[in-house]
């Protein structure tokens, strides 16, 4: 992260505080007796109740490394160096919980650190409330692209206000909860004038006109599942903007959806109402004979029932279909050469277009 740098965490802002005391991290790291932890756990409480204490360094490696969680808390509190706030939030990983992460993040104010929080810090909570105070639209894109962790980058996608960054991470996304954050974001941003519009290239064109043909095809399901099933149509239909398939098959035509209601009871020592759906898929190619189409309806086979007690009637209010890709790309695949369809699932970055070519 430009100006953040490596902030070593035993080189500290030294205070007046400094004065008054040996180094309390140099008591606790030169020896393992457990009665000397507690002595100098009790001797850091007395010296901070009396407000005075460690350097900023030490509560920093208190507040990173220590045990226990109510002092890491309270020299988190005594803080006031931004470089080592942030390095306590970055460094402190999941077995130490958030208690003294979280907090030394409230306390930071520098956008800079607090980027380098969001993209570095060890705890993928930590990361992701960093990310809710990042604006910066370029890497809030890199992280809703690159973070190991799925609940960071939808995090990312939610504060992006970008329009080509979402469409780019909605149609490059591997991650179905990607996708599905990236679809409804735009959808909510559609209409807002906090939107922005960068220079659009061909692609960024030819992508917005699938979006819109989704859009279309949603407005024949029912309005509480538009937002879902649309981001399903978007998976499915990514892989399709795939160069070499266009080159052969043509840019997506037509999108045709339809959606019906199911239910199913089963009878036992209590009566369980399971509601579910069936949905239907349409898609054409402009270079295609005939369009390709798959029904995915719920698996009744596979729904988990949760008991709830004094009642007779139990309603599942809701299980939906799985819908999988591939099953709609296979017959289009079959369309292909078969040595644009090896070549395909050899190298392409979409998973359940590999599997379609099988």
């Amino acid at each position: 992260m430009p100006g953040a740098g490596n902030l070593p965490i035993d080189k500290g802002v030294h205070d007046s505080e400094s004065e008054t005391t040996t180094s309390f991290a140099y008591i606790k790291r030169s020896t393992h007796s457990f009665k000397a932890t507690i002595a100098a756990t009790f001797w850091l409480a007395l010296m901070l109740a009396a407000g005075c204490g460690p350097n900023q360094a030490d509560l920093a490696y208190t507040a990173t490394w220590d045990n226990n969680t109510d002092l890491r808390q309270i020299a988190v509190r005594r803080l006031k160096d931004q470089s080592l706030l942030a390095q306590v939030a970055a460094r402190t990983a999941d077995d130490f919980g958030t208690g003294a992460a979280l907090p030394a993040l409230q306390k930071l104010t520098n956008d800079t650190l607090i980027a380098l929080v969001a993209t570095r810090a060890l705890n993928s909570q930590v990361r992701a409330a960093a990310v809710n105070r990042l604006t910066d639209p370029v890497l809030l894109s890199q992280i809703a692209s690159k973070d190991r962790t799925t609940s960071v980058q939808e995090a990312a996608v939610r504060r992006l206000k970008d329009r080509v960054s979402l469409i780019n991470i909605a149609f490059n996304a591997i991650d179905h909860s990607i996708v599905a954050a990236a679809y409804c974001q735009l959808a909510q941003c559609d209409d807002s004038r906090e939107i922005t519009h960068n220079g659009e290239d061909d692609i960024t064109r030819m992508r917005e006109s699938i979006l819109l043909k989704i859009r279309n095809a949603c407005r024949s399901l029912p309005e509480k599942h538009r937002q879902r099933l649309g981001g399903d149509m978007l998976e499915l239909l990514a892989p399709l903007t795939d160069a070499r398939i266009r080159a052969t098959l043509g840019d997506v035509d037509t999108l045709d959806a339809a959606w019906t209601p199911l239910s199913r009871t089963y009878y036992g020592d209590r009566r369980v109402t399971i509601e579910g759906e069936s949905f239907t898929f349409s898609v054409s190619l402009s270079k295609m004979d005939k369009s390709a189409s798959y029904t995915w309806a719920t698996s009744y086979g596979l729904s988990i029932i949760v008991p709830q007690l004094n009642t007779n009637t139990l309603v599942v209010e809701w299980c939906g279909a799985i819908v999988h890709p591939e099953d709609i790309l296979r017959p289009i695949c079959a369309s292909l050469p078969p040595s644009l369809r090896a070549q395909i699932a050899s190298d392409s970055p979409f998973p359940c277009l590999k599997k379609a070519t099988f």
